[in-house]
């Protein structure tokens, strides 16, 4: 072999490693790239974002706090939109809905989660209810679109016991005994 061939084949041999040793730190480089850009993804998936929209559609909204607990859902149902406002413990303490009949309701729960008070507007007429700890109904206020008012009281079984009303400017006080109207109970006119 002589001394130029020899030469050649160094450079051959030198030029075979920088080849190599280039495939390698493309290699390197190549999955460097796609791990930075993994990373990347994740982080702007699990990184809160301000929203910026003229409108945002969607079926149901759930906010949540800093620990995870839901504490206000709203969103649309069968009967129409409904809100919900929640407690620390997850229970229902208010709820606003509006039904595709045109009713509107507004309701307030205690801690154990029982209605307390019910206010609704169904047929055009605004209604107030209370309720007891078992959930009956105790007391309700009612106007008429005639213009006439009631107010009622209730027993622990749901049953009326008393009744005052003003119908066509004519009050009127009812009395129940036993769920039996009490006749001949007059009222004084002013």
């Amino acid at each position: 072999m002589t001394a130029l061939t020899r030469d050649m084949q160094a450079v051959v041999d030198r030029l075979g490693k920088l080849e190599r040793q280039s495939r390698r730190w493309r290699l390197a480089a190549f999955l460097a790239t796609i791990g930075l850009v993994a990373v990347f993804a994740m982080a702007q998936t699990s990184t809160p974002r301000e929203l910026n929209a003229e409108r945002v559609t969607a079926r149901a909204f759930t906010l949540i706090d800093s620990t995870g607990k839901t504490r206000a859902r709203w969103g649309s149902t069968e009967d129409g939109p409904a809100l919900f406002l929640f407690d620390e413990a997850g229970r229902a303490r208010v709820g606003l809905a509006a039904t595709k009949e045109g009713s509107a309701g507004l309701e307030l729960y205690d801690a154990a989660g029982n209605r307390k008070v019910g206010l609704n507007v169904t047929n055009d007429e605004p209604r107030l209810f209370l309720y007891d700890d078992a959930g009956k109904m105790r007391a309700g206020l009612t106007v008429s679109k005639d213009g006439s008012a009631a107010l009622g009281f209730y027993d622990a079984a749901g049953k009326g016991r008393v009744g005052l009303t003003v119908v066509k400017d004519e009050p009127a006080l009812v009395l129940y005994a036993g769920g039996a109207y009490i006749p001949h109970f007059e009222c004084m006119r002013s």
